[in-house]
Order: structure tokens, then sequence, then C-alpha cells
């Protein structure tokens, strides 16, 4: 190599050390402008500059552009039909009649229909139903490709403890089956689904068509007729009042599955161009939270506007950062079925089978159209208001922002640990002590040890919520006592780890284990937000707001053994590492189911049960549904906290 050419490289090597340096000197401000940009973009996401209009994707659909023939003769039939489906529930018919029932009704249209028992088990009681099912072989294909139609017998809508049957969806559902089969236009098969209770009827159903064993469920095989076709799309109608006033869509499914966009758009389009009103959920305008205007002229921004799409966004949420499926919807797509529910919100009117019965049978021929599984359009999506969306790149870039920032301070602590300040002597060149960095050992081994322990212990946890025990105290409405036993791993953790660090005497812990157990923390936390970010945003976005600040501030000292330092806690330090201690406690699983049913009680006025009905909802889908949600947060999210506090517990 040339002298000209090292001098070249010599030049670009001090140019990235510059560069470098400068970055990790202003790091806390770039950490800072990152977390500020961060949750300011999660703050913007109601906004609807960040939201676009919806559009179909797949040309094929042509949603709206056919000529529907439901008509009055089919609203009386579905009156006739509910007149006897309300006999049978006003009498308390056993599970086993109902599905008769509604097997006989499939067989007098001349549709192959039959019946299916399944059991689930759980740790506390059998959980046992009856389906019934019928399905209508196209004429014009081979029965390749199949379209479900399907209603459940209790409706997502309760009051109080008492469920709420859905008797005018299934009637609908009958009822169209006798008018489809009449229409020789289907190159699919047609698949009638009537499932017993809520969710887990469908469940086991679909387990049964897919042949998917899983250990807790005995279902009878799908025979005479055994549904042949693979399920493009499926429809779920959820019709519990005498009449409604808007069709609400629910989309999410579990473990954070969402639809291809284009069914939603769809029956979005279908629905506004036969005049019936469309919802996200059950959200109307006028039950919206309403913002002062001053509020508005401030802002110079419709903040009612924002109040609705905020509240949308926040429903979202709510169902996909669980995992939980916001209907019966949603476990279709757990086998790449797209499928949602239209659900009729329950009014005076003035809508009823009539309105219900085009648009369900339009979206049906739309989706007959298919010549192939939908792909064209999204998958990942953010619905903000009715007919528009914010696309993957818009709410997306916030969350993996701050885990930038979190991964950003675990790396700046890394590399503290390293090193330590000394003191040089004085020589003849240099009279005066000058202060010079040195490497030291970083105590790797013990820190990983400490976090292979928080580990465990949500392992631990994990087993004891789902334990019989656990089914059997959430039964008997024994929340705190739940929370106490959960807890217990963890509590003796942080105990054991606290007389350890300050009785022992063998192998003391070196004084940079807070400091790196904060570095690796921050690192995985960075890298769980991020990974998480593109499977499931909502839980993602959850993680990072509830966690990414609290542990980036446990404060930690690096310099321990150098001269200039202090032995002996400042009262500034105590302070800030009480308040984060404290913090940590908060947001922790135990802690905020506290938080929440403290909230409830005093706040909503209600007596806690709604935190105890939603922890058993959780319990329920993570046995029966196999949701990720209490695995995921026993295992990643508890120990991260566990971690925190700690940090917070070590002495310097």
């Amino acid at each position: 190599m040339s002298e000209k050419e090292i001098l070249s490289h010599t030049k670009r090597i001090e140019r990235r050390s510059k560069i470098i340096t400068k970055i990790i000197d202003r790091l806390y401000l770039i950490r800072f402008i990152l977390f500020f940009t961060g949750f300011g973009w999660l703050i913007l996401l109601p906004w609807n500059g960040l939201s676009r209009r919806a559009w179909i994707d797949e040309n094929a659909l042509q949603p709206g552009h056919v000529n529907v023939d439901w008509n009055w003769g089919d609203v009386q039939i579905a009156d006739t039909k509910l007149a006897l489906l309300e006999d049978l529930w006003n009498r308390n018919a056993s599970s086993v009649e109902r599905a008769n029932f509604i097997k006989s009704q499939f067989q007098e249209y001349g549709l192959a229909s039959n019946t299916q028992f399944y059991t689930f088990g759980t740790p506390s009681e059998n959980i046992t139903g009856n389906n019934a099912y019928g399905v209508y072989r196209a004429q014009r294909t081979s029965g390749m490709e199949a379209i479900v139609i399907a209603a459940s017998w209790v409706s997502r809508q309760q009051e109080g403890a008492n469920l709420q049957p859905n008797l005018r969806g299934i009637a609908t559902v009958l009822s169209l089956a006798s008018s489809l089969k009449r229409r020789p236009v289907w190159a699919k098969d047609l698949i009638f689904l009537v499932s017993d209770s809520y969710l887990d009827g469908a469940h086991a159903w679909l387990s049964a068509y897919h042949g998917d064993i899983q250990q807790n469920l005995h279902a009878e095989p799908l025979l005479h007729p055994e549904p042949q076709g693979v399920i493009w799309t499926a429809l779920v109608l959820d019709y519990p009042g005498h009449s409604f006033s808007h069709l609400g869509l629910f989309f999410e499914g579990t473990n954070a599955r969402l639809p291809n966009q284009d069914l939603s758009n769809s029956a979005w389009v279908i629905s506004h161009s036969m005049g019936v009103p469309w919802v996200l959920y059950d959200h109307k305008d006028e039950d919206a939270f309403r913002v002062p205007s001053a509020l508005s002229e401030i802002f110079g921004h419709d903040m009612n506007e924002y109040s609705r799409r905020a509240r949308n966004i926040v429903r979202h949420l709510s169902y996909q950062a669980v995992g939980e499926p916001s209907g019966v919807h949603g476990l279709f797509h757990k086998y790449r079925i797209d499928a949602v529910t239209l659900y009729a919100l329950p009014a005076r009117g003035p809508h009823g089978f009539y309105s219900l019965g085009r648009v369900v049978e339009s979206l049906l021929r739309t989706s007959n159209n298919l010549l192939e599984r939908l792909h064209a359009s999204f998958f990942f999506y953010l619905f903000t208001a009715p007919g528009e969306f914010a696309e993957f790149a818009r709410y997306l870039p916030p969350v993996i922002i701050l885990g930038l920032a979190v991964s950003f301070g675990g790396l700046r602590m890394f590399v503290q640990t390293g090193w330590i300040p000394k003191r040089v002597p004085s020589t003849e060149k240099q009279p005066q002590r000058s202060l010079v960095w040195a490497m030291r050992d970083r105590p790797v081994l013990e820190v990983a040890c400490i976090m292979a322990s928080t580990y465990l212990v949500g392992v631990g946890t994990f087993s004891i919520v789902t334990s019989r025990w656990t089914w059997a105290e959430l039964k008997n409405s024994k929340l705190h006592e739940v929370i106490f036993v959960s807890s217990a791993p963890s509590i003796a953790l942080l105990v054991g780890i606290f007389v350890y660090s300050r009785v022992t005497t063998f192998h003391r812990l070196p004084p940079t284990t807070p400091a790196l157990l904060k570095a690796f923390n921050l690192c995985s936390l960075g890298v769980v937000i991020s990974v998480i970010a593109v499977a499931n945003f909502s839980l993602s976005a959850s993680v990072a707001v509830l966690a990414a600040l609290p542990l980036c501030l446990v404060p930690v000292s690096l310099h321990q053994n150098h001269e200039g330092y202090k032995h002996g806690l400042t009262a500034v330090f105590v302070v800030r590492r009480a308040f984060a201690l404290l913090w940590l406690l908060t947001i922790s699983p135990p802690g905020l189911l506290i938080v929440a049913q403290m909230l409830e009680q005093n706040v909503a006025g209600s007596n806690g049960t709604r935190v105890l009905m939603w922890l058993r909802r959780m319990l329920w889908e993570s046995v029966i549904l196999k949701t990720w949600f209490l695995p995921l947060v026993s295992t990643i999210y508890l120990p991260h906290i566990l971690q925190g506090l700690i940090v917070c517990i070590l002495p310097l």
C-alpha cells in the first residue's frame, strides 16, 4: 500500500472516530429526541393526516355490482324461524335439542346436515356443547373451495351476568340457507354453521374440520356430510336486538391476526351502497367523548374527530395486545381464512332482517367471484374510522424508534461498565495528576445467572396462573389470593438476592453488577419491543409505553472505586431509587391488576368484578384458544420488570 493510500485510510479512520465520538457525547440528547418522537408519534396516530381512504385491491371482487335476490319472502321465513328459536331458548332447551333442531331445519331445505358433540377439558371443569352445520354443494365446480356463513347461539353482547342469545343471527342463517340454495350462481360450497356457546363451539368445529389435534379437546369428526373444500372466507352474523341502527365491523383474530383488508373494505362498500350505516365495532359517533370546543380552536383541528378515532384505536389495541379475538370470526384466522363479524347494533330501528340479508348476500356473491385467495391488499393495518385506515409504514415507526432509544441506553451502559477513571501520578512533564480511563472486568456470568433466574421465575409464575388452584380461586372471586400466590416466586427471588448481596461473604457480587444488569436489561427490552412490533404492534406498543421509561430511569452508579467517589448514598440518589422501585412495582403484572381494581372501585364505582372477569377470560382463552398473552407476560414482560427491581435493591 502506498504512502498516499495509508494517509487516506488514516484520515478516514480519524473522521469516523470523530463522528462516533460526537454521537456518543450527544447520546443523551439523541435518546431524548427518540423518546419524544416515539411517544409523540403514538399520540398523533388518531390524527386524520396519518390515515387514508380504503380501497379495493382485488379487481375480481366487484363489491355491490350484483342484483341480490333477498326479498320480503325470505324475511318472513326468518321471522318464522325466529319464533321457533325463541321457544327453544325460553324453555331452556338442552344443547343437544337445539343442535338437532338446527339440523332438521337444514334438512328441510335439502342440505346435507349433521351435528357435532365436543368436550374441552380445563383444570376446573369440562366444557361441552353441540354444533350443527349444513353443506350446500356448488353445482358449477368440484367443491374444492368453500365459504362459511356462521352464527353462535350466544351473542357478544352481554347484560350483566346474563348471556344474550343471538337468535336473530341464527334465524338469518337459516333463512339464507333456504334462499341461497335456490340461486345457481355459486362457484364454491356454502357451509352454514350454528355453533354452540360463543367461542368454544366454533373452535371445536374448526379444529375438527382441519384435523388440528388439541390435547384438551375431544370433538366428533365431521361425517355425513364431510366438508371437502378449502375455506377461503367466512362471515359471522351477530344480531342480538329486535332491530338495528348500524352494522358494526369486528375483525381482530386470535394472537393479533387480521383478515385481508379487502374483505372488510368490501363489506363497507356494500353496506354504504345499500344505505345501511357502517361503524367500527359498536361505536356510534353520538356516544363518543365530547371535547370542549376551545381545544379545537387552540389546536386548529376537530378534536371531536380526534376523540372518535382515538376510541377506535384504543379498542383495537385492547383486542390485539392480549391476542383476544373480537368475535367468532377471529377463530378462522388461525387457518388462513379471511373472516369478519357483522354486528347489528341493537336499536328501535330502522333496519332488520331485510337490510341484513341484502348486505350478507351481496358480500357472499362478492366472495364467490374470487379466483384465488385474497392476497393483494393489506394484512397489517389500523382502522381509524369507517372506510379509513393507517398503513403499516405509518403506525409501526414509533414503536421501532422507542426500541432504538432503549437499546442505545443499554449499549452505552454496557460500554461504561468496562471502564473506570483513575488518577495518574504526577511527573516532571506533567506536575498535576491527570484522570485516565482504565479497563475493568465485567461480571457477565453473575448477571447472566440473575437474568436466568428471572426467566425461571416467569415460567413458575405461568405454571401457578394456569393451575387447577387458580381456576378454582378465580371461580370463587378470590382475586387477591391469586395475585399474592402468583407473586410468591417473584417475592422469593427478590428477597433472596437482597439477602445474598448484603449478608453473604462467599463470592460477593462485583460493584458493577447493577449497571451491567441494567445494560443487558435495556438491550433485551429494545430487541423485544422491535421484534414483537412486526407481528403484534399493539402488544409491542403497550410494552414500550409501560416499561421503556421506567427501566431507563432506574438509577445506577458506575464509578464506585475511583478516588473522587463519595461513599454513602446521597439523599437525591435514595429518592430516585425509591421512586424507580415504586414505579416498577406499579407496572408489574400484579401491580397493574391491583391498580386496575382500585380504579374500578373508586373511579367507576363498581365492585371490582370487571378485573376478575377479565382475568378469567384471559385464562380461559389461554387454555382453550391457546392465546399467547399470558405466556408472553409471564416469561418476557415479568422477567424484565424483575430485573429492573433487582437493580434497585442491589447495593452500590
